[in-house]
């Protein structure tokens, strides 16, 4: 270390970064304009703004424009007075517009619509929208927005860039099919837009996305293969290197200078460089130079995922050294998996065998893919770029259906990654050091048990526990119940605010914990606001495109099922699930826990059956612990439930019944069930008005608790049996 003080000086940057952030410094600059910005537009409100365009990004239903430099004031004088109406510099927004309005780069813009702060995750393992734009000084958004050209500054690079890039994207959806031209434009302009979600679950699945984020692999091929292709042109070293890192250059700046990129074309600059200056190329000291470089520009990059993984991997493989090929993969994913585990939540166990196969097919995949663009669509040259892409996504599918390809960790511990560094290090070593060379593949039976310590929990951290999850799913419902006995009950699931709430919500929090089983999933009634999020979970387990098992899916036991109904059955039955009907009287019975069905009674169907008044209703019980689940319970299924419960003890916790509507939980409900803790699960903002507050007003009356997922994010209840805790996503 001591011949290489800038790795010292990084290290010690490090240090202080993380020093700093446990103390709660934010490394993001926030002006004071940006402060009360923040707080003005804290709910969406709208406004006017002024900006320059930067990047666009067109979608199907709607473009996104960053606009920086912006100034941003409420849409009329009425909207605030004095001081709280003047123009405030807020730095960059992200600008929502009709499909297809694109402006050059350089454009001054004014805009109107509803400007906001960006949203952060409202649930564990849910992507956090804010920290993700925050590291890049985006803090404000502005939806339903229209928008006009009022000036033009000059940016010629950076407008001629943005131009190249959209024309190649455009290339690549006329020249590729659907399923193609979402991995070519990740491969060759990093243009992930356009990739499917399924496409890219399959792709980390098998450890491979690292192939579509542009990085040293990419630049490597591209830039060395540019300098010794000038080179056997007889182009002087200097002038081939100057060429090959312009390019480079460019190329990084096209594709938005993502961190890994920005920390592979810094590192390639100066391999190239040092033979010119009379030096030796030391990769420690570039990796250090590279990192030096991007926490300066902004220090949060320590924290964030690309940087990160980037980072490690090119460390771990030059401490690896000359070693074998399958030595090198081996280690390389060894090392690499606590991050994997504890950004994504699962680790792909055939990922080293996965790697030796794909990776040599990089330089094919980029130049078949450059090929087909020089032959436009309907070119034999853009034939051999699908097929490749056909093959890779149909092997990594045949390896997803392989049994325990993907193992689902949950996000470990920092105990658990102690440990597992701890006893990696050992491992290594060993490895490295064991003079019986013939015998040291001994070792590999190791690695079971290796990948145990970071992947699986003691069981004792959970026995004995109940744990009730009610999921901020916007205007919907969600609960999970995660059982002592090690059973997963999900009830409801479904949002009419929230996007693809079962991709998005439910399955990332799933993953986060752990979770690949689903014993129980419970549909109350057919809404969509409770079960569309369940249609996506009962569809990803049919179509095996995520590692997820449904046991048994239960139904109210109605008389009468509608053509909805039938169509969830099937594709529940899709899915390999059992289905089962639930009426009142019913009950599921474990070791400990005990769960009742208190709805729907089906001696009091009306015809047509009323949804709300019939759906389920579950009471769960744990030892002295007692909750109660309600859905969307109202009118004559409500009076009827309070008849039944009346006498009954007293529930400590309450899912608030249909979101909080002002027709639900009546004062004589809430005679009968004296609940001291009230969930209501609401959309932030929605135009029902829920909760409602003769809703709120009767919950305080009745000394209840209120907890609300559109202000606190995920409430969690804990409990032995005995005494319970409840905990909110937001306060953590």
């Amino acid at each position: 270390m001591g011949r290489r003080p800038l790795c010292l000086f990084v290290l010690l940057i490090i240090g202080a970064l993380l020093a700093l952030n446990l103390i709660g410094v934010d490394f993001v600059p926030v002006t004071a304009d940006l402060k009360e910005a923040l707080m003005r537009y804290a709910e969406p409100r709208e406004a006017v703004l002024y900006g320059v365009a930067d990047a666009s990004a067109a979608y199907d239903d709607y473009t996104v424009c960053l606009l920086s430099d912006v100034s941003a004031s409420p849409a009329s004088a009425a909207d605030g007075d004095g001081e709280g109406a003047r123009p405030l510099s807020v730095g960059k927004v992200r600008l929502y517009l009709p499909p297809e309005t694109i402006y050059p780069a350089g454009s001054v813009l004014r805009a109107e619509g509803m400007l906001s702060v960006i949203p952060g995750a409202e649930n564990p393992g849910e992507f956090d929208r804010a920290s993700y734009y925050r590291v890049q000084g985006i803090y404000l958004e502005m939806r339903q927005s229209t928008a006009r050209e009022a000036g033009r500054e000059a940016r010629p690079v950076k407008g001629s860039l943005l131009g190249m890039k959209r024309a190649v994207s455009e290339r690549i959806g006329e020249t590729y099919p659907s399923d193609a031209a979402g991995i070519m434009g990740a491969v060759l302009i990093g243009e992930k837009k356009d990739l499917p979600e399924d496409i890219r679950s399959l792709w980390r699945a098998g450890g491979i996305l690292h192939m579509l984020a542009i990085s040293g692999l990419h630049l490597s091929l591209i830039g060395m293969g540019i300098y010794r292709a000038l080179r056997k042109m007889r182009l002087p070293a200097a002038a081939a290197a100057t060429a090959a890192v312009s390019v480079i250059l460019l190329y990084t700046l096209l594709i938005g200078a993502p961190v890994s990129a920005v920390r592979a074309s810094v590192m390639l600059a100066l391999l190239l460089a040092a033979p010119l200056i009379g030096r030796t190329y030391d990769p420690l000291t570039a990796l250090a130079a590279a990192a030096v470089l991007i926490l300066m520009e902004n220090p949060a990059y320590l924290f964030y995922s690309g940087f990160q993984m980037s980072a490690c991997a090119v460390l771990i493989i030059i401490l690896l050294g000359r070693r074998g090929t399958l030595m090198r993969a081996l280690f390389l994913y060894l090392w690499m998996l606590p991050l994997t585990a504890y950004h994504y939540y699962e680790i792909p166990l055939l990922g080293v065998l996965v790697n030796l196969l794909a990776v040599p097919l990089l330089p094919l995949l980029l130049l078949f893919g450059i090929a087909g663009l020089f032959g436009g669509a309907g070119s034999v040259l853009a034939l051999p770029g699908t097929a490749l892409v056909k093959l890779m996504n149909d092997g990594l599918r045949s390896v997803r259906q392989l049994p325990f390809s993907v193992l689902v960790t949950g996000r470990p511990s920092f105990v658990r990654l102690a440990a597992y560094a701890a006893a990696l290090l050992l491992f290594t070593c060993a490895y490295m050091r064991l003079r019986l060379y013939k015998r040291r593949f001994l070792l590999l039976f190791l690695l079971p048990l290796l990948i145990g310590i970071l992947a699986f929990s003691p069981p004792a951290l959970r026995r004995g526990r109940l744990k009730l999850t009610f999921l901020s799913v916007g205007q919907g419902d969600g609960i999970l119940l995660e059982l002592p006995e090690g059973k997963n009950i999900l009830v409801d699931g479904g949002s009419s605010s929230k996007f693809e709430v079962g991709r998005r919500t439910l399955l990332p929090y799933l993953k986060y914990e752990g979770i690949e089983t689903i014993d129980y999933m419970v549909a109350t009634h057919l809404d969509e606001d409770h079960m569309s999020g369940l249609k996506e979970l009962l569809q990803m387990a049919a179509d095996g495109t995520e590692r997820l098992r449904i046991r048994a899916v239960v139904l109210p036991d109605l008389n009468m099922r509608d053509a909805s109904f039938r169509a969830f059955e099937a594709l529940a039955q899709d899915a390999g699930a059992r289905v089962l009907y639930a009426k009142r009287g019913d009950k599921l019975t474990f070791d400990q826990t005990r769960i009742e069905v208190l709805g729907p009674d089906k001696a009091a169907e009306t015809v047509p059956p009323d949804g709300n008044a019939q759906c389920v209703v579950l009471g769960v019980h744990l030892g002295a612990f007692d909750a109660l689940l309600t859905g969307d319970v109202e009118g004559d299924g409500e009076t009827s439930l309070v008849r039944y419960l009346s006498g009954s003890k007293a529930y400590e916790v309450l899912k608030v019944a249909h979101h909080g509507s002002r027709n639900s939980t009546t004062e004589a409900f809430l005679d009968a069930v004296r609940p001291q803790i009230g969930v209501i699960s609401a959309g932030r903002g929605n135009f029902y008005g829920h909760p409602h507050a003769a809703l709120m007003q009767r919950l305080e009356e009745a000394g209840t608790r209120i907890y609300r997922t559109d202000e606190e994010g995920a409430v969690t209840v804990m409990t032995d049996g005995g005494d319970f805790a409840v905990s909110t996503f937001r306060a953590a």
